[in-house]
């Protein structure tokens, strides 16, 4: 099994490279009265959360975030994996099979509110999680 930090690093390189090839399509558009002006590129989005990743593998690697059990770490990668993936497919039902989610209450409509809503809840519990154990660890760093 790989080390965390590696995980987490080659989890950023495949969101890197994924922000990459979503840079060909155009992102959202937010209508603001009757103009349409431009929102986020999709690419941001990828790159947000590889450099997310990306910080998380660095202070891990050096030794930063001491104190914690190697378990918490790979249920802390796993976890926010997961919430960041199911944000992803959301995003990709609502903009690839937007056809079929035009009524409320069908299957397009719920899949994606479902996929978005736990994706958010898994990683940002995670991180809340994660930012307890972080803060526990430090006050343990500064009584011994």
């Amino acid at each position: 099994m790989p080390r965390v930090e590696n995980l987490f690093a080659l989890t950023a390189l495949a969101y890197l490279a994924a922000g990459h090839y979503a840079g060909t399509y155009s992102g959202f558009v937010v209508l603001v009265g009757q103009t349409q002006v431009p929102g986020l590129r999709f690419q941001v989005l990828f790159y947000g959360v590889a450099a997310l990743f990306g910080v998380f593998a660095f202070l891990n690697s050096i030794g930063y975030i001491i104190q914690l059990s190697p378990t918490a770490t790979k249920w802390h990668f796993w976890l926010s994996f997961v919430g960041v993936a199911l944000c992803f497919i959301g995003g990709a039902i609502f903009r690839f099979g937007a056809e079929d989610a035009k009524e409320p209450w069908t299957l397009g409509v719920n899949a994606i509110v479902f996929s978005v809503g736990a994706g958010l809840l898994v990683f940002l519990s995670v991180q809340l999680w994660f930012a307890f154990d972080l803060v526990r660890a430090v006050l343990r760093l500064k009584t011994s």
